[in-house]
């Protein structure tokens, strides 16, 4: 824990090789998170719209018309 950190400059960037690590990480993640995507078993919103009821009252509202 004593040892200091190994540093790496790009241009007027200076950052550490652990942290460009992290960074690198989160990348790949990300771009595994988005390759594994698949629209096709996407079953729709969480979040439903209201719907009418049959005795005419306002769903959303909670309250009659």
């Amino acid at each position: 824990m004593g040892d200091t950190a190994q540093y790496v400059t790009f241009w007027f960037i200076t950052i550490s090789v652990a942290n460009l690590l992290v960074i690198g990480l989160l990348i790949v993640v990300f771009a595994i998170a988005v390759a594994l995507r698949r629209p096709g078993a996407h079953q729709g919103s969480t979040i439903e719209l209201p719907t009418a009821a049959a005795d005419g009252s306002d769903a959303s509202l909670g309250v009659p018309r």
